[in-house]
């Protein structure tokens, strides 16, 4: 896991935001953030897993090219992974998670991996766009490994089998993750 810092210069980070949170940018709502089968049985597994709205908005699916938006950030998207690896981007889609008051604490959404019906290794690579108070785990046998706290221009680079979950903001009005899994 790699944890790095100052990605994109200023100026490309807000060109980057103002561009998604234009009223131009589509976003798709989805009720939640996994599936209502893996939701439900890892409920049981996990004490502290809830769900809640989330929208989003895929770039690239199964590699391929579903947004018109994609050649207008590629610029961006290229400065963001250029120190790795990638031979084939298998999704590139950006996550907006909007606030969500509860009273427990340590909340988080379903446990995953992102790509498990890919059948190939792959790699995960998460953008933060902006600094809130939501947050990314890593579970290993049902125990959180590590907890990052989502920060702006930033990323955190894992092995795509490695189970983890994002949660909704309380006190901040937005979590913006750019999800990138790749070959």
């Amino acid at each position: 896991m790699k944890i790095i810092k100052n990605i994109l210069s200023k100026k490309d980070l807000a060109t980057f935001k103002s561009m998604v949170l234009s009223d131009d940018f589509p976003w798709y709502h989805n009720y939640k953030s996994a599936y209502e089968e893996e939701f439900l049985r890892k409920k049981k597994e996990y004490k502290n897993i809830y769900e809640h709205v989330q929208f989003t908005h895929k770039f690239i699916d199964r590699s391929v090219v579903t947004s018109r938006w994609l050649e207008q950030l590629s610029s961006i998207f290229d400065k963001i992974y250029k120190d790795f690896d990638i031979k084939e981007i298998i999704r590139l889609k950006l996550n907006y998670q909007p606030q969500y008051n509860s009273k427990k604490t340590e909340l988080y959404n379903t446990p995953h991996e992102d790509a498990v019906n890919f059948g190939k290794e792959y790699g995960t690579i998460l953008f933060y766009l902006d600094t809130c108070d939501g947050y990314t785990y890593f579970f290993n046998n049902k125990k959180i490994i590590k907890k990052i706290k989502s920060i702006a221009n930033s990323l955190v680079q894992f092995e795509g089998g490695l189970l983890h979950s994002g949660s909704h903001p309380k006190k901040d009005k937005r979590r913006l993750v750019l999800n990138i899994n790749y070959i």
